[in-house]
């Protein structure tokens, strides 16, 4: 079952190294109080499942994907953790995800996956 994450109190959040902004290498980032998980403060955020069931709709008129496979696509995305709890994950992760179950249904290269997301 998943988290139904509710952030900590300012006075309780931790500092833990960000990768780059213009002021500090540090910043407080919010956890979870029922399981701990730190959240994604970062500028990679995750995106919600409809932002990739778009990019898959797009996908399969450059590419030629099938309705059969993008129905096999759309439900595997739709049971991964990574898509569906965006509390704590990257967006980089979730396209990595994303790319990964694209290739697994259609014999796609990764370069073109890529070209074609960035």
């Amino acid at each position: 079952m998943l988290c139904s994450h509710e952030s900590c109190f300012r006075e309780r959040q931790i500092i833990l190294p960000v990768e780059c902004t213009h002021e500090s290498d540090t910043a407080y980032h919010p956890w979870c109080i029922h399981c701990g998980l730190i959240k994604n403060i970062s500028e990679d955020r995750p995106k919600k499942i409809g932002y990739w069931m778009n990019v898959l709709s797009k996908l399969s008129y450059r590419f030629s994907i099938s309705q059969c496979q993008k129905r096999l696509i759309a439900k595997e995305l739709d049971s991964c953790k990574e898509f569906i709890d965006l509390y704590g994950i990257t967006g980089s992760s979730q396209k990595e995800m994303f790319v990964k179950t694209i290739q697994k249904y259609c014999n796609l290269s990764k370069n073109n996956l890529n070209s074609f997301l960035c």
